[in-house]
């Protein structure tokens, strides 16, 4: 069975409700309305309509399940890396970044993600630049990914959400498994 898409949705709402110029259709999400659509039924119209209303219920999710990441400071960053339990992932960014602002959901997705299994931190590079040049090498955006103060895992440049997730996981598993001593012969 294929996935429906918004066009499918739109044509089969548009050819079985044919009641005249003006059509209203309401969207609710937890018993309040959503979005609405009053006019014109045809397939593109409801198409473009049913888009928004996808958008806006992604929105509300995100706000929903969204965890704030921890802004780290030169106040705050050393005692946050060393003192915390879980494993700490940094996203060294800048305001002038364009490749910090495309990664940036993927970082509160990640935060949102893997609650209670990591603990996610910005630190702003021109704000705080004696902190970020101890760590960056050739720009940002920079993930830095520690356990217990020491450096785990560093990678620099934006990734998709899926390469971050490998990358995290893998640093992670690391952590919990870390490479068994090789005896001197």
């Amino acid at each position: 069975m294929r996935s429906r898409g918004c066009a499918d949705v739109a044509t089969e709402i548009a050819a079985a409700n044919q009641v005249g110029p003006r059509t209203a259709i309401l969207a609710y999400m937890q018993g309040r309305e959503l979005e609405r659509y009053l006019g014109k039924l045809d397939a593109p119209m409801v198409q473009h309509w049913l888009k928004g209303v996808a958008e806006a219920v992604q929105q509300r999710l995100d706000a929903a399940l969204t965890v704030e990441e921890i802004e780290l400071t030169e106040a705050n960053f050393d005692a946050t890396i060393e003192g915390e339990s879980l494993p700490v992932l940094v996203d060294v960014w800048a305001e002038w970044c364009g490749p910090c602002k495309m990664l940036a959901p993927s970082i509160r997705r990640v935060a949102t993600e893997y609650e209670g299994r990591l603990v996610v931190g910005k630190l702003d590079a021109d704000t705080h630049p004696a902190i970020a040049r101890r760590y960056i090498r050739e720009g940002i955006p920079l993930l830095l990914l520690f356990h217990e103060g020491k450096l785990v895992d560093r990678i620099e440049g934006a990734l998709p959400l899926e390469h971050l997730r490998e990358w995290i996981d893998e640093g992670l598993a690391r952590i919990k498994a870390p490479a068994a001593v090789k005896p001197t012969p």
